[in-house]
């Protein structure tokens, strides 16, 4: 039987914020975070999804998930482990 390593999730919510504000307070959590974290992001803005892809690819990050609110399109929840 495996056992699966627990990992400490954080979370911030941006909703109502436009890039690149979204990024910047994630950029600023994620410095208080150890190595191997997940950061939750709550945003709205449809923008925000390329700006967390390349924050994590420029940053060092893994991006484990972007998903969007099926039935209403405007909450985008970011999934971000810090990898340094």
């Amino acid at each position: 039987m495996q056992k699966k390593k627990n990992t400490t999730q954080t979370q911030i919510d941006t909703r109502g914020l436009i890039c690149p504000i979204p990024v910047l307070k994630a950029r600023k959590k994620m410095q208080e975070l150890q190595q191997g974290e997940v950061l939750v992001v709550l945003a709205d803005d449809p923008r925000s999804i390329q700006d967390f892809q390349h924050f994590c690819e420029t940053q060092g990050h893994q991006l484990l998930e972007q998903t969007q609110d099926s039935t209403t399109n405007t909450m985008i929840t970011h999934k971000i482990r810090k990898n340094n």
